[in-house]
């Protein structure tokens, strides 16, 4: 981590002499209150995850709070479109077989798909369906164009 602040042009300092804190235990709310309440010269803070819930009673108005949303949006449209094929084409059965049976499964290729949600995922899920031909719909709170998308709701 030292290193990819020095490459993005910060300095590692003592925690005494920074003005930001880039938190990495996620499952530790509770020493990251210690230390912002022992630190109050922290004028930032980078949370570990997208999702900030566990973290939520931290945030203040005395200093920055950012996450990582959309740092691991490609992994996770991959995963889910690797369930996706695994699932539609019955690999799970298959797995599970001792002898070959009726073929089972459904093409990806031209398929409709409806996606629930339109943050960074189903952004980088889209373009992972681009060779599959398909129609994509998004289902989302708020209803806006996306890029690769035949309708929106």
């Amino acid at each position: 981590m030292a290193d990819a602040v020095t490459a993005g042009g910060g300095h590692v300092v003592s925690l005494e002499d920074a003005e930001g804190l880039i938190w990495a235990a996620p499952r530790d709310p509770d020493s990251l209150e210690r230390v912002v309440e022992d630190n109050r010269q922290l004028a930032w803070v980078q949370l570990p995850f997208a999702g900030i819930e566990q973290f939520a009673h931290l945030v203040d108005d005395d200093r920055r709070w950012t996450c990582a949303k959309g740092v691991y949006a490609g992994p996770v449209a991959e995963l889910a479109l690797s369930l996706a094929l695994a699932g539609m084409r019955g690999v799970g059965h298959y797995a599970r077989q001792q002898s070959w049976g009726r073929p089972l499964g459904a093409n990806l290729l031209g398929a409709n798909v409806t996606i629930l949600g339109g943050g960074g995922i189903t952004e980088s899920l889209i373009r992972l369906l681009v060779p599959f031909d398909c129609r994509v719909t998004v289902v989302r709170n708020r209803v806006q164009e996306m890029e690769g998308v035949d309708g929106s709701r």
